[in-house]
């Protein structure tokens, strides 16, 4: 489940105990001319997707 796509009441009724929260975070720098900056993060993200 994707936090963002959650409503507050998805959130808070969530359990407090044995959540695993995964947080993905790549940098935001140049890989050349071909690709874009985001190319990081896109990255992490699709290997935090998998997780799930």
């Amino acid at each position: 489940m994707k936090l963002a796509e959650m409503t507050w009441p998805q959130v808070q009724g969530l359990p407090r105990q044995d959540v695993l929260v995964v947080f993905p975070i790549g940098s935001c720098e140049q890989h050349s001319h071909h690709l874009p900056f985001l190319t990081d993060t896109l990255l992490v993200t699709a290997v935090a997707e998998e997780l799930e």
